[in-house]
């Protein structure tokens, strides 16, 4: 994690002007704003409205990674690399998200697990702790919202998102 959070922190240090040719990071939630007004009253919908007013009011706008996690970082020669970017306009404390997910090989985790990569994300890279919790609770639902929209199982990013919003488990979304 403090590997990620060191190279995150770099990719961040360049201009911090917007591209031609990156989303912004708002247009990145489209499925999940999409999904949430399908599904009223549920985590889908929480997570579209704490992201919309995130979105709202962005602190430290950069380009960012777009998906940054374990899988994504390389070790070479040059030091710690990270590969496939996807190009994304907006708040660095969203890149930092994934990595509170990932890896997706191993068992899911638990609140502790959740709790001290957090900490550890927000020490690294000087970020806000809630702005850092409420950004990663949109994205495991938007996460989640891909799943469902490509017909794959959202339990693992759903897991963390109750996991982060204190929700029990065993809570039936609809």
């Amino acid at each position: 994690t403090q590997i990620l959070a060191g190279v995150l922190n770099q990719l961040h240090a360049a201009p911090r002007t917007m591209p031609a040719g990156v989303q912004t990071l708002r247009h990145r939630f489209r499925s999940l704003f999409h999904y949430a007004r399908q599904t009223p009253e549920t985590l889908f919908e929480q997570a579209a409205r704490i992201v919309d007013a995130l979105l709202s009011e962005p602190r430290e706008v950069c380009v960012l990674h777009g998906d940054m996690h374990h899988a994504n970082v390389l070790h070479s020669e040059r030091g710690y690399i990270a590969i496939d970017p996807k190009g994304i306009y907006g708040e660095r404390t969203y890149d930092a998200c994934n990595i509170l997910r990932n890896p997706n090989n191993v068992p899911l985790p638990d609140a502790g697990q959740l709790w001290h990569r957090l900490e550890q994300l927000t020490t690294h890279m000087g970020l806000i702790h809630e702005r850092l919790l409420q950004y990663s609770i949109a994205d495991a639902c938007l996460s989640a919202v891909w799943s469902l929209e490509d017909s794959d199982d959202p339990a693992r990013a759903l897991h963390v998102a109750r996991v982060l919003m204190g929700a029990s488990i065993a809570d039936d979304l609809t």
